[in-house]
């Protein structure tokens, strides 16, 4: 197990106050076009010449949106897509929209719209950043599936069993239960799949902290690769939030078993 020190906020928690403050502001309503893809994959396009901020968007969408304007952008919701944009694709992973998941921003758009979006993205940040104008070279981005080689999950007590999940993109309070992930590599759904078993075993004990099972844990699962010192192959598993751990063999057994 491995506890980490307080960190500062990041872009995702900067959104998530944004989100909380948008529910206490007013509203504006106006039909806005979407020109590009952020860093965070939200849609972005202008309203007054304001950036506003619309999840779950494509380039070339023109929607009705309903935004909260805060000091220097807005953030707003699509009430209605009045026009869909080409690179809009039906996502591939139900969790997607069943479950609005936040572990990944893009898969509504087609693959080539999703690397051109990473490249302008990095393209806008040494921009930004930097302040340079660094021509990019062809974007290598493997595989457009099962890519991820972390998978980081909250784990929630329900009753006398857990659930493991994501977070909604848009509540950052609430888990939902995820079955599988389409963009993690196969070896940490097969890990994923043998843990979540676990979870439902309710004489099987997770770490405590000061001799109580805490409401809330962190899973980490991430390949294992050669630097680590391992074969490349395997799986690193890390549960964070306790001090003591009595039912950690069986936690390594699971996650061996779907090692092979």
């Amino acid at each position: 197990m491995t506890r980490r020190p307080s960190r500062k906020p990041g872009r995702r928690d900067l959104h998530a106050h944004d989100r909380s403050r948008s529910s206490r502001l007013p509203e504006s309503v106006e039909t806005l076009t979407i020109e590009r893809i952020a860093a965070g994959g939200d849609g972005v396009a202008r309203a007054n010449g304001m950036a506003v901020f619309v999840p779950r968007t494509a380039p070339g969408d023109v929607a009705q949106v309903a935004y909260v304007s805060h000091a220097r952008h807005g953030r707003g919701r699509v009430l209605q897509l009045l026009n869909a944009s080409s690179a809009r694709v039906e996502p591939q992973c139900r969790h997607y929209e069943h479950d609005r998941c936040g572990g990944c921003q893009l898969q509504h758009l087609d693959v080539a719209t999703q690397r051109a979006a990473r490249q302008a993205i990095v393209q806008e940040t040494l921009r930004r950043i930097g302040k340079r104008e660094v021509p990019l070279p062809p974007l290598d981005s493997g595989e457009a599936w099962g890519y991820r080689s972390r998978l980081t999950l909250t784990l929630k007590r329900k009753g006398q069993s857990w659930i493991g999940g994501l977070h909604p993109h848009d509540d950052p309070t609430r888990i939902f239960a995820l079955e599988t992930c389409h963009i993690a590599h196969p070896l940490l759904v097969a890990v994923w799949e043998n843990v979540r078993v676990l979870l439902r075993r309710i004489e099987l004990s997770l770490p405590r902290a000061g001799g109580a099972v805490p409401a809330s844990l962190r899973l980490s699962l991430r390949l294992e690769s050669e630097a680590d010192g391992g074969t490349g192959d395997g799986v690193q598993l890390v549960l964070e939030g306790g001090t003591e751990w009595p039912g950690e063999s069986a936690w390594v057994e699971a996650a061996q078993r779907a090692d092979h």
